[in-house]
């Protein structure tokens, strides 16, 4: 069940990129600022937009922050001092958003490969490895630094997302 939750969890995260990056390249504001593209004219919705990035592609991938600050630089002009929150954002938790893919590809895939780099994220997120499966990590308890509380793992790594998401307002 933890593990279906954090496919959910982490579907979710990779809608909202995709979905947040669409709406800059049709004009959408955030934090007050427009970004302007590189490509012109300016999709006027988000269809087109969506058409433009697959570039005749059936999907693209959204859950590597490299490949995501590099589509940034793709489409958008860099103007000094506004940055795409993407950019920004992603670029600031490329670790933690590694890792958390890490764990995403081995619950969908359980091959040697997932499982070693599932191992190097849990030991980069708390220092321990667990089974060949995610759920008795995710159902894991930490204390929090912070408040002293004790929590699950997937709790965190929810409220590490949302933390990163409203980065984008």
């Amino acid at each position: 069940m933890y593990e279906l939750a954090y496919l959910r969890i982490f579907a979710a995260w990779e809608a909202f990129l995709e979905e947040s990056f669409l709406r800059l390249m049709c004009g959408y504001s955030s934090a007050g600022n427009v970004h302007p593209l590189k490509t012109q004219p300016k999709p006027r919705t988000v269809q087109e937009a969506r058409v433009l990035v697959l570039n005749n592609k059936k999907y693209k991938l959204w859950h590597d922050p490299d490949i995501m600050v590099g589509r940034v630089a793709k489409f958008f002009t860099k103007v000094p001092g506004i940055d795409v929150p993407h950019d920004a954002v992603l670029g600031s938790a490329t670790t933690l958003l590694k890792d958390l893919s890490h764990i995403r590809h081995h619950i969908a895939h359980l091959t040697e490969d997932t499982c070693s780099k599932y191992h190097d994220a849990t030991m980069n997120l708390c220092g321990i490895r667990f089974g060949r499966r995610c759920g008795r990590f995710l159902r894991s308890t930490y204390v929090d630094p912070a408040t002293g509380l004790t929590a699950r793992w997937l709790d965190r790594i929810c409220a590490d997302l949302k933390g990163l998401a409203s980065q984008y307002l």
